[in-house]
C-alpha cells in the first residue's frame, strides 16, 4: 500500500502539517500539489492538505478535487485542512468539497497559524474582521491528528 501527501499552503501551516505526516507515515511521498511529477494511479492512498482562507478550501486545491474526482472515488482519501476557525472549517469543507468527495474522505482540521506580523495590510484587516485576532496565534488539533494517523496507518498495515 503506498500514500501520496499532496499539501497546498499558504503561510506554511499546512506544509508543516503535511511534513508531520510525512515522518508518521511509512513509505509516504509527500508532494507540492502544484508538482505534475506523480500519477495518482501509483497510489493506494491520497491525502491531501489545503488551508482554509475566508472560508474556503484554497482554490488551486478545490479544483484539484473537480478535475480528478474519478481518480480519488477510488482511493482511499483524507483530507487535511488548516485554519483557525473550527466553525469556518466545517462549512468551508462541506462547501468547497464535491458531495462525493465530501462524504468518501476521511477529514480532518489540523489547527492553524497566524503569524499577524507577517500578514499584509489585506489579510490582517481580514484576520481581524473575521476572527478577532490582532497578534499571533497558533492551535493544534493534535488528537484528531492522531487519530486521523490511525486511521492512514491501519489502512496501511492491511
Amino acid at each position: 500500500m503506498k500514500t501520496i501527501i499532496l499539501y497546498e499552503t499558504r503561510t506554511g501551516f499546512t506544509e508543516e502539517c503535511a511534513q508531520n505526516m510525512h515522518k508518521h507515515i511509512p513509505g509516504s511521498v509527500l508532494k507540492d500539489i502544484h508538482e505534475e511529477d506523480y500519477s495518482l494511479e501509483d497510489f493506494d492512498t491520497v491525502l491531501v492538505g489545503a488551508p482554509i482562507y475566508v472560508g474556503e478550501i484554497e482554490h488551486y486545491t478545490s479544483r484539484f478535487f473537480q478535475r480528478k474526482k474519478r481518480k480519488l472515488m477510488d482511493k482511499r482519501l483524507g483530507i487535511f485542512c488548516a485554519g483557525m476557525n473550527t466553525a469556518e472549517f466545517n462549512l468551508a469543507v462541506q462547501t468547497s468539497l464535491p458531495p462525493d468527495i465530501f462524504y468518501h474522505a476521511q477529514i480532518v482540521h489540523c489547527g492553524g497559524k497566524i503569524d499577524y506580523k507577517s500578514l499584509s495590510l489585506k489579510d490582517k484587516f481580514t484576520v481581524r474582521r473575521r476572527l478577532g485576532l490582532k497578534e499571533n496565534k497558533e492551535i493544534h488539533n493534535e488528537l484528531k491528528v492522531e487519530e486521523f494517523l490511525k486511521w492512514v496507518n491501519e489502512k496501511e498495515a492491511k
